[in-house]
């Protein structure tokens, strides 16, 4: 078995639920809004809570490939579909001890269970810790520690062929078990009234475990970096966000490789990179809009393009990040949401087979190029002040140039929200 390409399962700062789509397919979130209510004992604490549990279905809870390949063992896994239950929950606390300090955190989690296979159980749980304080009436500091404990099922895109093969050989569906943690203070300094720009550096950690002993794949990672971006807001009307980020990114278990992928254990006259530790380097740029359109119709686009160069060769991509959503609320009667996610990476020195001649015996094609493509729908109706119905539907689905590892997953969910 080979090494998984580790080229980036996430994002470096802060994780949207987009971003974390991304890192293992990941779990997308249905939280309700949150609704925070001023405490009647004091004034400075604001408090807000909610719980929502969804059942529903899902088609390939296995996350197999769309059909057995010729020659694969009867046993091979297929697509298979599943009742699932979930259940989410959160709170948000907010205290302002001065009119230049605030404090707040939001802790949510989420557990989500195919009734097929309890051994696919999924969960997330989240805790941001933030805090905001005033300098001047221009400057601001702000700080921020976000942690955050997964385990989730993944797709095989972004994965080495060996790995990519799991479900048709072994019938097993590639599991993971994450803990990140991001450090990051920054300025933010603000121009004229809805214009201002921040910076700040950030510092990250983060250990994956995943499910399939493949060569040592447990790994963990170091994030160095430091962004800077831009916002203007108009009215609540339009808001416009420019970013740019520059990281450094350090592995502890896995060493660098060349394109060919030649064997790492080689000594260094033959390989110059035997037993050099795996390093990278990361640019992003990204453009975020938002704007109420008209009435009841708000929309939000991004895009963002990521260039990551490592000092083997074999994990350099260029990689394209687009997103979109659109709402629709009519308060009182109901709200209709819709959401795309497309990312499409490009390895840029990565040979076409590995080892050797294609088309040789035993040699392996290898991916130039993957994507990941998530579809979501909400519709929700409110019963009471504090409780909504609400039916969800979600569709996943990555592909390879080389391999399709993944039938699409169709999710459709209802249930109600509680929150206060």
């Amino acid at each position: 078995m080979t090494k998984p390409a580790i080229c980036l399962l996430l994002l470096l700062c802060p994780l949207t639920a987009h971003a974390r789509a991304l890192g293992g397919r990941g779990m997308a979130r249905a939280a309700p809004p949150r609704v925070a209510a001023t405490a009647p004992t004091h004034e400075k604490l604001e408090l807000g809570f909610y719980a929502t549990p969804l059942f529903g279905y899902e088609s390939n809870h296995n996350l197999a490939p769309p059909s057995v390949p010729p020659g694969a063992p009867p046993d091979a896994a297929k697509p298979e579909g599943s009742a699932i239950w979930s259940l989410e929950g959160g709170a948000e606390l907010k205290y302002r001890p001065s009119t230049a300090l605030l404090l707040r955190t939001e802790l949510s989690a989420m557990v989500r269970m195919p009734i097929s296979s309890a051994g696919l159980t999924e969960f997330l749980v989240e805790l941001p810790l933030l805090a905001f304080y005033r300098l001047t009436p221009q400057l601001e500091l702000f700080l921020s520690n976000h942690v955050g404990v997964e385990r989730s099922r993944t797709s095989a895109v972004f994965f080495d062929k060996d790995v990519k093969n799991l479900t048709v050989n072994s019938g097993d569906t590639l599991t993971y078990f994450a803990f990140y943690e991001t450090l990051r203070p920054a300025l933010a300094y603000h121009l004229v009234p809805g214009a201002f720009v921040e910076v700040g550096p950030y510092f990250r950690v983060k250990q994956m475990n995943l499910s399939v002993n493949i060569d040592e794949p447990d790994y963990r990672l170091f994030d160095l970096g430091a962004d800077l971006s831009g916002k203007y807001v108009y009215k609540r009307r339009f808001s416009a966000r420019l970013r740019y980020d520059f990281a450094y990114r350090l592995f502890q278990n896995h060493d660098a490789r060349p394109p060919e992928y030649e064997d790492i254990t080689k000594t260094p006259s033959v390989n110059p990179l035997a037993g050099t530790r795996l390093g990278m380097y990361r640019h992003q740029i990204g453009a975020y809009l938002g704007a109420h359109v008209w009435g009841p119709i708000s929309v939000n686009g991004s895009y963002s393009f990521r260039l990551v160069r490592d000092n083997g060769g074999y994990n350099s991509y260029n990689e394209h990040l687009v997103g979109g959503d659109l709402d629709l609320s009519f308060p009182g009667l109901f709200a209709l949401g819709a959401g795309i996610f497309f990312q499409k990476r490009g390895y840029t020195n990565r040979t076409p087979c590995e080892g050797g001649a294609c088309g040789a015996p035993g040699v392996a094609q290898q991916a130039q190029s993957e994507s990941s493509l998530v579809l979501n729908g909400k519709v929700t109706v409110p019963i009471t002040e504090w409780l909504q119905a609400l039916a969800i539907y979600e569709m996943e689905d990555a592909a390879a140039d080389n391999l399709d590892p993944m039938a699409p997953l169709h999710r459709v969910v209802a249930g109600v929200s509680l929150f206060m």
